[in-house]
């Protein structure tokens, strides 16, 4: 073999596969339906509150939340990411028990509003360890910044009352995405991560998707998501948990 066509033979087997995407872009919609406690205090003091739970003592509706997600290959096998999600539920309902949030006793029988704001912000490094291949391991390394409004008030005759409580924090992020191309433009994606602190400090998701390509670089997508938070900061705690089915759409180029 001469020169030249070991030079060839060398740069075809080092560039990559002209096929693969560098950035990828989706956006979904998530009929997500919260589970879970709240338990939040005045500040900071210990017995202005008692758990709030959903459906009983406060009720919350499903919210079809936004979901957006960036990926871009920065070279080789490494990558960046960036996600973003905004859940903006309320509900209406009558207590089922007396209870405390934010300093503001609510009584059994009272017809409460609830409006729960969360937004999730993640950024991470991305390396594939067999990029090209039919199935694709990702490992995805990063931060999490989160933030939560909570504003509960009573909507019927009796005395008004109306509270409310907001702050942020974030987590560390450590997961892992697998990929599996089939025949047919057809495509499935599986994705978990958490990040872990304390017992009462942690989060943790996973998603499941179905894509289908139609055509150039569009593709539909179709999943589910279950996402949950864990958080005690100061004296303020929740166990916050969406889950429901994903859909959206893909552009890769």
């Amino acid at each position: 073999m001469g020169a030249l066509e070991l030079i060839v033979v060398c740069s075809l087997l080092s560039r990559d596969d002209p096929q693969e995407p560098d950035v990828r872009i989706s956006t979904q919609a998530w009929y997500s339906v919260p589970y879970g406690w709240l338990y939040i205090t005045r500040g900071s003091r210990p017995g202005t509150a008692t758990p709030a739970d959903f459906g009983s003592d406060v009720s919350l509706d499903p919210d079809v939340a936004p979901l957006l997600e960036a990926r871009m290959r920065v070279s080789g096998p490494h990558g960046v990411g960036v996600r973003f999600a905004q859940i903006d539920a309320e509900g209406t309902g009558s207590a089922d028990e007396s209870f405390t949030y934010h300093g503001d006793v609510f009584d059994a029988g009272r017809v409460v509003k609830t409006e729960l704001d969360f937004l999730l912000l993640e950024g991470d490094y991305q390396f594939t360890v067999n990029r090209g291949d039919a199935l694709e391991v990702t490992a995805h390394a990063g931060a999490r910044y989160w933030s939560f409004s909570g504003r509960v008030g009573t909507v019927d005759a009796g005395p008004a009352l109306s509270t409310e409580r907001a702050f942020a924090s974030g987590f560390w992020m450590a997961g892992v995405d697998l990929a599996w191309k089939a025949a047919g433009g057809l495509e499935l994606r599986a994705f978990a991560a958490g990040g872990y602190e304390r017992s009462s400090q942690y989060f943790w998701k996973a998603e499941g998707d179905v894509l289908l390509r139609i055509g150039g670089s569009f593709a539909l997508t179709a999943g589910v998501r279950i996402d949950v938070t864990r958080f005690h900061q100061s004296t303020n705690e929740s166990n916050l948990k969406l889950f429901g089915p994903t859909l959206g759409l893909e552009v890769s180029f």
